[in-house]
């Protein structure tokens, strides 16, 4: 473009420059015609003068002579005036001819002068002076006729050149106007060319713009020219193409962004396992609910609070693949329970919760509850396992006092332990009592954590464990007693589940262990009688757990410097199941430091002798639920377990017998003795007439 601009350019000047150059030519020669025109018009006034002195003198020469000589002179400065311009005269191409003129004339003036001369001087002799007139009257009369020719001539000559300038200036006005119309035209042209040239491709930009502008992406300029237009036409073609591909692209990953939102959306109301809502949704829905409410105030609704019994037992021993599917199966089923329009959401874990929305009476609730229990207590078909569940419900009603979902929420909660401690498997309704147990364990809690910190009020009382046949003393338990400051004396009962669940249970195991140990080395000192009496001690499954409890026991052993072989430390039987190989490897770590094992509570949870003789046990502690529940009449075989079998519970002289019939040779209850102080046992140790064994 700039090309054609520069050689559209370049035609215009060539066209002014051609045209003014040819018109500058021709008047410039015009010009020197028109000088030379100026020259002719001065040398015809010098002979006009020149023509009228002759004539004056010849005027004179026939009326008077008193003038004669001045007329002479005039005439001679004339002819001098005339010789001159000649002389000015000599470059023009005229130059010979007057020349020529002037010389004949100049003779004629010559000799008209000496006639003249000779007139003038001739007075004296009157016919000579008439014959010298006659004279100078014929050369006066020749000399004009001669100047009146060369007058003609330079008339003539005059109109010729005045012909020839007004030609040359009809030329040049000519030459100007042809260049002023073609440099037009040209200019006319090269606007045209120019305009269609530029305005063109920009008129097309603009409908491309416009076309983009509207949604026409990938909208292409024809490119038909190769200049910058044409570049640019390129490059706007490959910006539209990339910007179609680069905006489908775009609306692709929008939806893909749609779609990954709507995807985290529903992930974060909505459990990852199971598909059903969470917590966060079902709060979200409840708060709905109060809110519907508190415009409606006759409308009832109540939320269930779930919580599966034993999930830990089928998630430990099957796996937890078939923990979370069973988590799946349970939800369906209890989603089957419901109304449509009804929610059920996963809290966590192995928690459930749902609101039964415009519900008419309370009733209607437990009548929920019951249907889910029925359902849950179908076989679940689980990764080809027949698996059977039950739940603990906890239903919060629509109360006043309600203000936030999470209130409601925790009212169910609080139920659904109520239903864990009747038993399990059943439905509990919330009560404002209920609250006030919960606000009651809290400050309990927070006061065993600040008395484990001292370990200042807590004591061991010793319980006896008889050999039932003879009631001979072989050992004790020591059991964990609590001395609060406001309540009073607690067993272990009342605080043990809370050290439990806060962590607590790690310290205060250890200082009960510890404790324990050292009495057994201060009654070797003072008390001969309980000097080879069995130590048992309880051990938490969170302190079991733990990687070196073998190490800590071993420790406190070495410190208290007792007979390793004097202390049971007691387990209970779902502890050791939970894994059986780490359990197996601490249990005999254990016993190759001397140290005896007694499985608690045997009977409440697995109850299976095969599983027991994989452990290196020294004793198994019947529970006293199966103590109390012994028929009154038994038949007993000797069987050889391998192991001690010490009986909890003895509450009667009739468990007593009974227990003796089936050879369980060891026991403890209350019936045999309660719990003692340290003191308290060392005493009736020493009114025993036979040594303890």
């Amino acid at each position: 473009m700039r090309r054609k601009i520069v050689l559209s350019l370049l035609v215009l000047f060539a066209c002014s420059t051609t045209g003014a150059a040819l018109a500058v030519h021709y008047i410039g020669s015009t010009t020197a015609e028109v000088t030379r025109l100026a020259e002719l018009h001065r040398i015809e006034e010098m002979r006009k003068r020149l023509i009228i002195t002759i004539q004056a003198a010849q005027s004179d020469l026939y009326t008077a002579r008193g003038h004669l000589a001045q007329r002479v002179d005039v005439i001679t400065e004339n002819m001098e005036n005339l010789q001159a311009a000649a002389a000015r005269c000599s470059t023009c191409h005229h130059a010979p001819e007057i020349a020529v003129r002037i010389e004949r004339i100049q003779g004629l003036i010559g000799d008209y002068q000496t006639a003249l001369s000779y007139y003038i001087t001739a007075s004296a002799n009157r016919e000579r002076i008439g014959s010298l007139e006659a004279d100078a009257a014929t050369l006066g009369n020749a000399l004009l006729e001669t100047t009146e020719q060369m007058a003609h001539q330079a008339s003539t000559r005059v109109e010729e050149i005045t012909a020839a300038s007004m030609r040359r200036f009809d030329q040049a006005r000519v030459i100007l106007t042809v260049t002023i119309l073609v440099t037009f035209l040209a200019a006319a042209a090269i606007a045209v060319r120019l305009i269609r040239s530029i305005t063109r491709p920009i008129d097309a930009l603009v409908k491309a713009t416009r076309a983009i502008a509207a949604g026409e992406l990938g909208f292409s300029i024809e490119v038909g020219e190769r200049n910058e237009f044409g570049e640019l036409a390129a490059h706007f073609n490959a910006m539209s193409a990339r910007l179609r591909d680069g905006y489908s692209a775009l609306q692709v990953e929008i939806e893909e962004r749609k779609h990954a939102e709507a995807r985290l959306l529903h992930d974060a109301f909505h459990d990852a396992l199971t598909g059903l809502p969470n917590r966060a949704l079902l709060l979200d829905r409840l708060q709905h609910v109060l809110e519907t409410g508190r415009r409606h105030p006759d409308q009832r609704f109540a939320v269930l609070f779930l919580d599966l019994d034993r999930f830990k037992v089928i998630n430990d021993t099957l796996g937890h693949i078939v923990g979370d599917h069973l988590l799946v199966a349970v939800g369906q089923r209890i989603e089957a329970c419901l109304r449509p329009g009804d929610t059920v959401a996963r809290l966590g874990g192995d928690e459930f919760g749902v609101i039964l929305e415009e519900i008419a009476e309370p009733a209607d609730a437990l009548l929920v509850c019951d249907r889910i229990l029925g359902a849950l207590a179908r076989s679940l078909p689980v990764d080809g396992h027949e698996l059977f569940v039950t739940t603990s419900i906890g239903v919060a009603l629509r109360r006043e006092e309600h203000e936030r979902p999470e209130q409601v929420l925790r009212d169910a909660d609080i139920a659904m332990y109520q239903a864990k401690q009747r038993g399990k498997a059943c439905a509990v309704v919330f009560d404002a009592a209920m609250h006030g147990d919960v606000v009651d364990r809290l400050e309990l809690e927070a006061d065993l954590r600040k008395a484990v910190e001292r370990c200042d009020e807590f004591v061991l009382h010793y319980q006896p464990i008889f050999a039932l046949r003879g009631r001979q003393l072989v050992g004790v338990e020591g059991l964990l007693r609590w001395r609060h400051p406001r309540r009073g004396l607690l067993d272990a009962a009342s605080f043990v589940p809370l050290a439990e669940e806060g962590g607590t249970i790690v310290a205060l195991g250890e200082w009960a262990i510890r404790t324990a140990c050292a009495q057994l080395q201060a009654w070797r000192e003072s008390a001969p009688r309980l000097a080879r009496v069995t130590m048992s001690v309880n051990v938490s499954g969170r302190q079991f757990r733990r990687a070196d409890v073998v190490e800590t026991l071993q420790r406190i052993v070495r410190q208290e410097a007792i007979d390793p072989r004097l202390l049971a430390v007691e387990i209970t039987e779902s502890v050791i199941m939970d894994d059986v190989a780490a359990s197996a490897a601490k249990l005999a770590q254990l016993r190759d430091l001397g140290i005896q094992i007694h499985v608690d509570d045997f009977g409440t949870g697995y109850s299976s002798l095969s599983y027991l003789h994989r452990f290196p046990i020294t004793a198994v502690k019947i529970d006293r639920s199966f103590v109390t529940g012994l028929p009154t009449h038994v038949e007993s075989e000797e069987v050889s377990l391998g192991f001690d079998v010490i009986a909890e519970g003895v509450e009667s002289e009739r468990h007593a017998e009974r227990l003796e019939a089936l050879r369980c040779r060891l026991g403890q209850g209350f019936y045999l003795s309660r719990p003692l102080t340290a003191e308290a046992l060392e005493a009736w140790a020493s009114t025993q007439a036979r040594s303890v064994a």
